[in-house]
């Protein structure tokens, strides 16, 4: 059993991408600081590629997810991070979702989570969260919680 608290920071740069229909999507490079504990941190700085996207089924139901490569112990591995979340907006600035994520690197055994969560806007550019979730497999962890802050600066480029 591991405790602890994971690497915190992350920034990056997203670029929005040009919807298609229902489909919005972006992509975003960043980097991760090793702020966590030993064992749960990702072993030095990483690089990061994420894809989201997301298809609106109608007003108030999302289905999206998102794929993501991570170069993780100081470059020696991949790790790629495949998810994919069914969202409900509550309201205007509040959302609820329920989402599958797995973890699969070549060298370790690959982790499987159910992640539930809800997102409050505080406003256009900052969002509050609250998660928890558990592990589909023995790598998992049985259980987690979590909260975040999130902040974006448009126009810099």
């Amino acid at each position: 059993s591991i405790s602890g608290v994971t690497d915190l920071s992350e920034i990056g740069i997203k670029q929005q991408l040009p919807t298609l229909g229902k489909l919005k999507s972006a992509i975003i490079a960043s980097v991760n600081a090793p702020t966590g504990a030993t064992r749960l941190s990702l072993g030095g700085p990483c690089g990061i590629l994420r894809l989201p996207y997301t298809y609106a089924i109608n007003d108030k139901w999302c289905l999206g997810g998102m794929q993501s490569l991570l170069l993780i112990n100081h470059g020696r591995d991949v790790q790629w991070q495949p998810d994919i979340l069914l969202s409900r907006s509550i309201g205007s600035k509040a959302s609820a979702f329920l989402e599958y994520g797995g973890y699969f690197t070549s060298n370790n055994y690959p982790l499987n989570l159910i992640h539930l969560g809800a997102v409050y806007k505080i406003t256009r550019n900052q969002q509050i969260d609250s998660h928890c979730g558990f592990g589909l497999n023995q790598a998992a962890p049985s259980a987690f919680v979590g909260c975040g802050y999130s902040f974006r600066i448009n126009g810099l480029f």
